[in-house]
């Protein structure tokens, strides 16, 4: 069963075309439902955003299209995974590495006169780390921090009736402490590549949805806990 709704964006950029003027959002999920004394049984990383487009076509056909839109709080699973949760920074010293909070989804989209349609996403998710010193200033520790981005493109056509592609791909950069390293270090990409195909079948009042997603990734070179 498939179900295409406003996540398939993040699948592929081009699919913001289809959601044009439309507010995205999400108060979160419950994975930190602590039930202790003063524990947080809020839901956690709330999303909001939107996509807006311009017709540049008439009532009848309004393509051509240019779309354009953003996502707050989204916290990308794919990638997040790679981040640890310690760094070791000395012989017996390790540093927190901190959850990111600066999480953006950015979307450029169009589409072309025959309804064809494109798109580009940017995504960047970064947090510093650090401690209160004993003044109760919040110092930022250079060995703690985490950064991810990820920079991908997408195309949506169709070759016939009830037949249609999707096409996406794209790289990602996931850093962590310690030692900040330049944007172009080896071993910090990752690369996403994804695939979808829809079959009209009258037969079963439905479509066919084969697809492929394919990610070669390689961690960065540092030692992790």
């Amino acid at each position: 069963t498939y179900i295409m709704d406003d996540v398939s964006i993040f699948d592929n950029p081009a699919n913001v075309n289809l959601y044009s003027n439309y507010l995205i959002g999400g108060f979160g999920a419950y994975t930190d439902n602590n039930m202790s004394a003063g524990g947080n049984v809020d839901p956690q990383h709330p999303t909001f955003g939107g996509i807006f487009a311009i017709s540049f076509g008439d009532d009848n056909n309004p393509d051509p299209k240019f779309s354009i839109g953003g996502l707050f709080g989204r916290v990308n699973s794919d990638l997040a995974m790679y981040l640890p949760d310690y760094v070791q920074t000395g012989k017996n010293t390790y540093a927190v590495v901190p959850e990111t909070v600066t999480n953006f989804d950015g979307f450029l989209g169009g589409t072309f006169s025959s309804g064809d349609a494109w798109g580009l996403h940017i995504y960047i998710a970064h947090q510093d780390g650090g401690d209160l010193d004993e003044s109760g200033t919040y110092q930022t520790d250079d060995d703690a921090y985490a950064s991810i981005v990820q920079l991908d493109g997408g195309l949506n056509f169709q070759t016939g009736s009830g037949t249609s592609y999707e096409l996406a791909g794209g790289i990602a950069r996931v850093q962590y402490g310690p030692d900040r390293h330049s944007f172009f270090d080896d071993g910090d990409f990752t690369i996403l590549a994804k695939a979808r195909a829809f079959f009209t079948m009258e037969a079963i009042d439905g479509e066919l949805v084969p697809a492929a997603s394919i990610k070669l990734a390689q961690a960065p070179g540092i030692e992790d806990k």
